[in-house]
């Protein structure tokens, strides 16, 4: 079976990684194209990463019969079946365990740090062709980051648009990166220079070690759902708030405890509940 897939990074994480993990686990031959970067997200799979630059919303073929076109409109993974008659995650769907495979992979992750990570993934783009809203801004980062740097190491993660396959999603130019640096807070960039590995991998090594995470509505708070333990996901506006996802499919990606938050306080909040 080949899958041809490119779409968001959200889209490729809960839509179509899960599907194509279950197919394998059935027994079938499973190959998968997708984009640059995205190999690590189906382990033991044969991967041709063919796409340079993905796709807005979400196009899946298999086997070249299109089942999702990228035209349609992407709030279709969270209300209306997307191979069958069911949901999309109630048939066809088992997420694969990227926490175990990647934390036997770099075990010598751990050994690096003599506190628990503490992983805050952000965003700060374009939305709906307009400004940043699902974001946690400056204000909210500094209190974060003086209220957990004790109880944890805390690596900052939000991607340079040299970092990733992006959808054409502007980036905007911002402060945080200068922020964390005068708060000694580890930049993920530099733990990939340091380890001489790509972004992707690094982000994959370092989650596998994770169980206490902070993250933004998109592909950032996905990815993080599959690495367990704790997750509070910022997220004001988009189709996971609409559809609930947070309560109906994200938690079943890891068995991960959602924490969703949609106001600066509400997040201040919660991560005190972190430290507490």
């Amino acid at each position: 079976m080949v899958f041809r897939i490119n779409g968001e990074y959200g889209y490729e994480l809960f839509a179509a990684v899960p599907l194509v993990n279950w197919y394998k686990e059935q027994g079938n031959d499973v190959v998968v194209e997708t984009c640059v970067g995205a190999k690590l997200l189906y382990p033991n799979i044969k991967v041709n990463e063919v796409y340079n630059r993905r796709f807005q919303f979400l196009h899946l073929e298999i086997d070249n019969e299109v089942y999702y076109k990228q035209h349609d409109h992407v709030a279709g993974v969270f209300s209306k079946p997307v191979v069958g008659d069911k949901l999309m995650w109630e048939d066809k769907w088992s997420p694969p365990d990227l926490k175990s495979h990647y934390k036997t992979e770099f075990n010598w992750i751990g050994l690096n740090f003599d506190k628990p990570l503490l992983v805050i993934s952000n965003k700060y783009q374009e939305e709906w062709k307009g400004d940043p809203v699902n974001y946690i801004n400056l204000d909210s980062l500094k209190i974060i980051f003086e209220l957990c740097r004790d109880k944890f190491h805390i690596i900052y993660n939000r991607p340079s648009s040299e970092n990733i396959t992006n959808d054409g999603t502007p980036q905007k130019v911002w402060g945080d990166w200068n922020l964390a640096e005068d708060m000694g807070i580890t930049l993920i960039q530099s733990l990939q220079k340091e380890y001489g590995m790509d972004y992707n991998t690094t982000q994959m090594a370092l989650l596998s070690h994770c169980d206490h995470h902070i993250s933004t509505q998109g592909g950032n708070s996905a990815l993080a759902a599959y690495f367990g333990g704790e997750n509070i996901i910022y997220a004001v506006k988009g189709y996971e708030v609409k559809h609930k996802s947070y309560e109906t499919f994200f938690p079943k990606l890891s068995g991960q405890k959602i924490h969703h938050v949609q106001t600066y306080d509400e997040l201040i909040k919660k991560v005190k509940s972190y430290v507490n």
